[in-house]
């Protein structure tokens, strides 16, 4: 699927449920070490931007779900909605709000590392491509510049760092991380970043065997171990490397049935993760089959399952409470618009 071909009809209900999100401060999870007495203030006051969506990250990517439907809604011709997320970007990612935002990193090394900050540049990204195609978006991707800088600086830093993947279902997952850095890096010029980042993906899963997706998912997975390494391999090798990649490090992968796993409590943070799950795998499996080469048994299977799970994923959203809803249209975004790609297909 291309950016083009998302549908506005599909597009615009998510544009819709993420937008009220970015102005609700509360309820609100705290996510950092206090220092002193002052640290702790109300989130408008610590993060100008990035206060609502009830986490940081979630209202960074939810920003970046708004510039991503506002490029498929005009490629689709639909500018009245291409002009209400501008609207709403414009209004919010000003320089000095930012630079505020920026403020708030200074002495915290580890704030939002890594989930955050890769989402964090892949909003910067996607500003940068918009810009492109429409220079009325070029403020924004000027505003957020600096804050690409020290993302990628920090999801770098921190890559190199790792002695071993992170192989959680949850926010500090490696591999996830990884994938949209790279991607970020990528659209953005960033060639020695981006270079980086797959030269430690390889150190990091090329010796991977047997991965244990029988034990999948874990109870607050929102998204797979085993296809979040694939996913992130698929970017890194050769078809017909990662075809036989894909035989020692999960064999079962698009020959045995992936069962879907629906929301227990969608009222539970935790529990209403196996909504995302259902998203992400779905956009990872089908960004796995386009990766194998067209004679490998594996791609239908795939790209069957993966809309299986779209598909429940949809029907999940209709049902979800704040507890999915502020953080579920992202993930919907990214299976809509048809991934996570910003530019031409990168070279392998």
């Amino acid at each position: 699927m291309s950016l083009g071909a998302a549908s506005p009809a599909l597009l615009r209900p998510l544009a819709l449920a993420i937008t009220p999100n970015l102005d609700r401060e509360y309820p609100h999870r705290v996510m950092y070490d206090a220092q002193r007495d002052a640290d702790w203030l109300p989130p408008r006051r610590r993060h100008p931007v990035f206060f609502g969506a009830y986490d940081w990250h979630s209202s960074v990517h939810s920003h970046w779900a708004l510039a991503r439907i506002a490029r498929a809604a005009a490629a689709a011709g639909a500018h009245d909605l291409t002009a209400h997320c501008a609207d709403l970007l414009h209004g919010r990612l000003t320089a000095e709000a930012i630079e505020r935002e920026l403020d708030f990193f200074a002495d915290r090394p580890g704030f939002e590392l890594p989930y955050g900050l890769a989402w964090a540049a892949l909003l910067c990204a996607e500003l940068a491509v918009a810009s492109d195609e429409d220079p009325s978006f070029r403020p924004l991707a000027a505003a957020t510049t600096p804050l690409a800088d020290l993302a990628l600086l920090r999801l770098e830093r921190w890559s190199v760092a790792l002695p071993l993947p992170i192989r959680s279902g949850e926010h500090s997952q490696s591999a996830l991380a990884m994938v949209l850095t790279h991607e970020a890096a990528r659209a953005l010029g960033r060639a020695a970043a981006a270079a980086k980042l797959q030269e430690r993906a390889l150190a990091l899963h090329l010796p991977d065997r047997d991965c244990a997706l029988h034990l999948e998912p874990s109870a607050w997975d929102f998204v797979s171990p085993t296809l979040g390494a694939a996913w992130l391999m698929s970017r890194c090798v050769p078809a017909e490397e990662l075809a036989a990649w894909l035989d020692r490090a999960a064999p079962g992968l698009g020959r045995h049935p992936l069962p879907l796993s629906p929301s227990v409590n969608r009222q539970d943070g935790k529990l209403a993760h196996w909504d995302g799950l259902l998203w992400s795998r779905a956009w990872m499996m089908r960004a796995l089959a386009d990766a194998l080469p067209t004679t490998d048994d594996r791609p239908e299977r795939l790209r069957a399952a993966a809309l299986a799970h779209a598909q429940a994923a949809q029907l999940s959203l209709e049902e979800a409470s704040y507890a999915g809803l502020h953080w579920l249209p992202t993930f919907a975004t990214v299976w809509h618009t048809g991934g996570i790609e910003l530019r031409p297909q990168h070279p392998r």
